[in-house]
This record gives structure tokens, sequence and C-alpha cells, in this order.
């Protein structure tokens, strides 16, 4: 496909999935957090909380959002999928002969070519030939698959990220506010002081060169 229709030609098919997650991730974000304050409550879960383990009314909240976004995505996936076999279809056609002048021909959908002709211009057309030809419910072709496919991944997705995040939140504020007293600790501590015994001058340099050092450690 690269060499008869040029990298244009590996995006086709591009707008139906761009469409589908803008209008599916302003959707599902909102439908879960929905479902999980119903099911298990606004409080936090997994690591990084009193609730250590799996919350699975977490889980089970993030698996009902699969059939909202299925409904979104199957028409898009039957569309790009339409356009993609296409244009594959188009790709391997073997009536346009070797060389530049064939390949063009192939690229421009020149009938002269012969082979097999593009039925489709891009996505929209695509649409639209598919309802004029086959209805709405050519649409929900792959409902069910695709239901089950979306289950599973916004199950895996979302109980992740719910069981996850709020480690990371911890362990990222306790390095932060560590760090933060080591130094606060070591500049009210101020220079620890040696006996000098019979190396008072020896002494008194180590104990201002220990204070420089103290202060540069401490506060990274």
């Amino acid at each position: 496909m690269a060499r008869t229709e040029g990298v244009a030609g590996m995006y086709r098919g591009l707008g139906p999935p761009v469409c589908m997650m803008m209008v599916m991730n302003s959707m599902n974000f909102g439908a879960f957090y929905w479902a999980r304050d119903r099911l298990a409550g606004p409080e936090p879960v997994g690591w990084g909380t009193e609730k250590g383990g799996i919350d699975w009314r977490v889980v089970a909240a993030a698996t009902s959002v699969g059939p909202l976004c299925a409904m979104v995505s199957t028409p898009f996936e039957l569309v790009k999928l339409q356009v993609q076999l296409d244009a594959a279809n188009h790709s391997r056609g073997s009536g346009a002969g070797a060389g530049a002048a064939g390949k063009m021909k192939m690229k421009q959908n020149d009938p002269s070519a012969g082979g097999y002709r593009r039925k489709y211009s891009g996505s929209a057309h695509a649409a639209r030939a598919l309802m004029n030809k086959y209805g709405p419910r050519v649409f929900m072709l792959g409902h069910g698959v695709n239901t089950v496919r979306e289950c599973v991944f916004n199950a895996v997705f979302f109980s992740t990220f719910e069981h996850v995040v709020h480690g990371f939140r911890y362990v990222f504020f306790n390095s932060r506010v560590g760090n933060l007293t080591d130094g606060v600790f070591c500049v009210q501590a101020g220079p620890r002081r040696e006996p000098s015994g019979g190396d008072g001058d020896r002494g008194g340099s180590r104990g201002r060169g220990g204070v420089a050092r103290e202060l540069t450690v401490g506060l990274r």
C-alpha cells in the first residue's frame, strides 16, 4: 500500500477512530465515576490507601462502561474497516501494470488501470453508501463482540488507574516532604562540633566544612 499510494495511503480510515475517541472519552470517564460512586462510594481504594486490596465494586463499575462505549465505537469501527479494506484491495489490484504510470493510475482510481476499483472516496462516502445500501442496522454489525471487548478493556483500564493512582501520589508527596523536612532539620540543628582535643585547629575547620556539606546534602 505504501508503494502504490504513498504515506497518505497508510492513514486511510483515520477520521472515524479520531471522532470515535473524542466522543468516547467525553463520555466514559463521567460514566465510570458515576457508577463508581454508586457501587463503591467515593473513598479511595488500592495502593497507598487504607483499602489496599482490589475492590471488585470498582471493577464492576469499570466494566459497566463497556456497553456504552460499544454503542459509540461500533459504527465508527465498521466504517473504518470498510475504508481500510477498500484501500487494501485497491492496492493489490493486478491490472495497473508496472512502472510509475501504472501506479499513478491506481492512485487516481483510473478505470483504465483495470483490476479492483476503489468503492469509497473517504469515510463519509463509505458511511453514506453503507446507509443507502443496507440501512441503519448495518452500523451495528459486530456490536456483541465489540461490547465484550469494550467491557474487558474498560475493566482493566479504569480499575488499574483507580487502584494505583493514589499510591503514586502518596510516594511522590512523601518523597518531596521528606526531602524538605531533612533540609529544614539540618539548618535548624546547626553545625556539629567535634572535641578539639589535641587537634583544635583541625576540629574547628572540619566543623565549618561539615556545616556546608550538611546544608548541601540536606537541601538536595
